[in-house]
């Protein structure tokens, strides 16, 4: 699958652990690492495969919108992958667009902090 970077919101750098969830059925199919995000989306990291285009639900934790939310797996390398967000509650959004523009925030105020 070819990588392009073509976001058009702030991403930044983040670290913690997620449940990844079948469409399917909503069973927890394996758990990840999200290493990056933005409001459109996340970069996470599991040892599970995902295959590319699939659709599969992460629950975000309380301080991040605290929401199950729908993406598709639109990037992989080597047990990294790239989700855009499919469908997201306005209030999930919401909270993900506070904190990722807060963090950013703090990052230009303290560059190490990210």
């Amino acid at each position: 699958m070819k990588s392009q970077e073509n976001r058009h919101f702030i991403r930044i750098n983040v670290n913690f652990p997620v449940d990844i969830y079948s469409m399917e059925d909503n069973a927890v199919i394996c758990q990840g690492m999200v290493l990056n995000m933005s409001a459109e989306g996340l970069y996470l990291s599991t040892d599970k495969q995902l295959e590319s285009y699939t659709q599969i639900r992460v629950q975000l934790p309380a301080d991040w919108g605290n929401g199950l939310v729908t993406a598709q797996v639109v990037r992989k390398d080597n047990g990294k992958y790239g989700l855009q967000f499919v469908s997201l509650e306005q209030k999930t959004r919401e909270a993900l667009d506070q904190v990722v523009y807060h963090n950013w925030r703090q990052h230009l105020r303290d560059p190490i902090s990210l």
